[in-house]
């Protein structure tokens, strides 16, 4: 019995002593489970991995996936995306005879490609609802050349740094809703569609070591050659009024002389001459030309034969408007020996500042700064014009933009 007693007065001391020692340590506990917990740490929990198949699995991100947003489209200044876009358009009309234009947002819209997945969106420039229109995966897309009626685009795919296939692209409206089907176009380039997207415009080297142009009609698919010209490193300025002429450029670089040529039916008429040549066709009759020393830019009106020399250095990639005004994106870093070569080369980038150029006068005036309004600078390309805004990409990220003219 004395044996006993003693027993339990040394165990009833040891846990005394450990109570003690806990107490000192950790402080008094909030609960139960904090004393486990400190005893014992964190209960761990063990996830099993599933087997997984062999069939590739697209996962969806929230900025690719079918529902809807809503995004504040009538502010000065509206960052559309944040994940890169291969190509958009402003669609201001809706053809009738088309089974696309029986789309659910009627009115004005943006239709763009995202890019890597070619998946097709929607933003109502009313409601700013954004929605995905096709569900058809085509990977690695990195450029669309839209259709002024949003109908139809070319797409170019990637192939391990190289470029892919080239597609023609048409959206049409079926039971199950909007579909995109494709046919392979073998190797073009200098693609560009007709102002009312009936015909595509593209080259394709020949046999001489130089290009030839087509024109496309869409709807039968049959081509015809429009001219022919002796050197392919060249940039169209495509008529695709179908009023007048077609013009062509060759491709700036370092230390050569660029040209400018009208395409006439008994050969090539030159226009003009610089170094780090370049130039933008913004209507039937008016084009912008860069280039020279003085890194000078004039702007021609071949209807009235008449010049203006303009403050406003860019390229066709930065400009869009009509036949009285039209915008430009800009920045003073583009007024040195290395442009455009560098730009178009992804060695440089650019801060750019929106101008607004008078095509009567030739007077320029700056009319926004996107790093003062977005906080973000951005290297504008692809610049288009329609429903009093303007559509524009940073090439910083390939994000999309919209500017609002009237605000």
């Amino acid at each position: 019995m004395k044996k006993f007693f003693i027993i339990t007065l040394v165990v009833l001391i040891l846990l005394l002593g450990a109570a003690w020692v806990y107490l000192l340590i950790h402080g008094a506990p909030k609960s139960i489970a904090d004393i486990a917990k400190n005893f014992f740490g964190n209960s761990t929990s063990v996830t099993v991995t599933p087997t997984t198949s062999s069939q590739p699995v697209h996962t969806e991100t929230q900025n690719d996936a079918p529902g809807e947003r809503t995004i504040g489209v009538h502010a000065e200044l509206v960052k559309l995306t944040d994940k890169p876009v291969a190509g958009a358009v402003v669609v201001t009309r809706f053809d009738a005879s088309s089974t696309a234009s029986t789309t659910a947002m009627k009115g004005n819209v943006i239709r763009y490609v995202l890019k890597g997945t070619g998946h097709v969106y929607e933003i109502s420039l009313d409601t700013g609802i954004e929605k995905r229109i096709s569900n058809r995966m085509i990977p690695q897309v990195v450029e669309a050349i839209w259709s002024p009626s949003g109908i139809n685009a070319v797409l170019t795919t990637d192939k391990e740094g190289y470029r892919g296939d080239t597609l023609l692209a048409t959206l049409s409206s079926k039971d199950s809703g909007m579909v995109l089907d494709t046919e392979v176009l073998p190797s073009i380039a200098n693609a560009a569609f007709s102002s009312n997207g009936e015909s595509l415009f593209y080259t394709q080297e020949n046999t001489e070591g130089g290009i030839s142009g087509f024109s496309r009609t869409l709807k039968t698919g049959t081509s015809q050659q429009l001219f022919s010209i002796p050197f392919k490193e060249a940039v169209v300025l495509w008529d695709i009024w179908e009023k007048t002429t077609q013009y062509v450029y060759t491709k700036p670089a370092p230390g050569f002389m660029g040209y400018l040529y009208q395409i006439d039916p008994k050969g090539l008429k030159k226009i003009d001459g610089e170094q780090n040549l370049t130039a933008t066709r913004l209507s039937a009759e008016t084009l912008i030309v860069s280039g020279g020393s003085g890194l000078q830019t004039i702007l021609l009106d071949s209807k009235k034969n008449s010049s203006r020399l303009i403050s406003t250095r860019t390229l066709k990639e930065k400009c869009a408007g009509t036949n009285e005004r039209f915008w430009c994106g800009t920045s003073e870093d583009t007024r040195n020996d290395t442009f455009p070569t560098a730009w178009y080369q992804g060695i440089v980038q650019y801060a750019d500042s929106l101008w607004s150029i008078d095509s009567i006068t030739g007077r320029s005036q700056k009319v926004m700064d996107p790093e003062a309004v977005a906080r973000e600078q951005i290297d504008m390309t692809d610049m288009q014009f329609g429903a009093n805004v303007l559509l524009f990409r940073n090439k910083k990220d390939d994000s999309l933009w919209l500017y609002n003219l009237i605000h």
